[in-house]
């Protein structure tokens, strides 16, 4: 965002200035997905009962960053915390992938069927792979292990007799069958451009959320630009933030499209923001 000086001259606002506005904004952005969720849990549409589970779970990342924001010091200075927010940011952009993926885009009933078949397997497996961790020796654990590992086999069955399964390229057929928890199997960052998110900005970010979320020499010597009221630590800072809101307008953008009934919640401001910020 740009402001115009005494002498009419272009300028950008500070590192510091712009935080602060995309605080605001994404503070914004989270307590309208808390009343267009509200709203959601009261109707019986099927769009919106299979999208609210992707919605909780966005919301719940999209909340721990807003609070995190917001928190202060005992000495009453905002409280920074680079690790925590890459922690909480970097799963928020993969969550609104899968909600996007899952629920908004429109393809054949044959691939969205398959789609849903991945969920199941996923859910599935992760079901087994805990079992598979727990003490045997406890009463009931080998009982639902058998069980869970019936269970995964089915959908792993079920997801390969699919017709939509036979029609995927070979290399994407073997992972498929090969990564057992894996839901997606195209490049990310081709689902984040269909989702209406910059093209570009998907692998930068997800690489600069990596180094915070992972304890490395790299990110032990970078802490030092990351400080509290710094105008050099605003930049580094306003990554996750700008992020999350990006995230959070779209996926009020795509949920309150599943239905007029949550479509009236967005006031008119939003709309003509969207409209007027389309590369977001």
């Amino acid at each position: 965002m740009y402001l115009l000086s005494e002498k009419a001259e272009l300028t950008m606002e500070s590192a510091l200035e712009r935080l602060d506005e995309n605080i605001r904004l994404l503070a914004g952005t989270v307590a309208g997905i808390e009343q267009i969720m509200s709203k959601a849990e009261t109707l019986n549409d099927l769009n919106v009962v299979r999208a609210l589970p992707f919605v909780r779970l966005f919301w719940l990342y999209a909340s721990g960053i807003n609070d995190l924001l917001n928190a202060r010091r005992r000495d009453g200075k905002m409280l920074w915390n680079p690790a925590a927010l890459a922690a909480l940011t970097r799963p928020l952009q993969e969550s609104f992938l899968n909600f996007f993926y899952f629920v908004i885009e429109r393809t054949s009933d044959s691939e969205s069927e398959f789609r849903q078949l991945l969920i199941q397997r996923h859910a599935c497996f992760k079901e087994l792979d805990l079992l598979s961790r727990a003490d045997m020796k406890a009463d009931g654990i080998t009982r639902r292990q058998e069980e869970a590992k019936v269970s995964f086999e089915n959908a792993q069955a079920e997801l390969i007799a699919h017709p939509f399964f036979a029609q995927l390229p070979k290399e994407v057929r073997d992972k498929v069958q090969r990564n057992r928890d894996q839901c997606l199997f195209e490049p990310n960052q081709d689902i984040w451009d269909r989702a209406g998110m910059p093209s570009d900005l998907y692998e930068i970010t997800f690489r600069y959320l990596s180094q915070w979320a992972h304890a490395t020499p790299y990110a032990m010597s970078s802490l030092r630009f990351n400080r509290a009221n710094d105008e050099d630590g605003a930049v580094n800072m306003n990554v996750p933030v700008a992020l999350a809101f990006m995230c959070s307008a779209r996926l009020l953008e795509h949920f309150s499209s599943l239905t007029p009934a949550l479509a009236e919640l967005l006031p008119q401001s939003f709309r003509q923001f969207m409209e007027m910020n389309q590369n977001i």
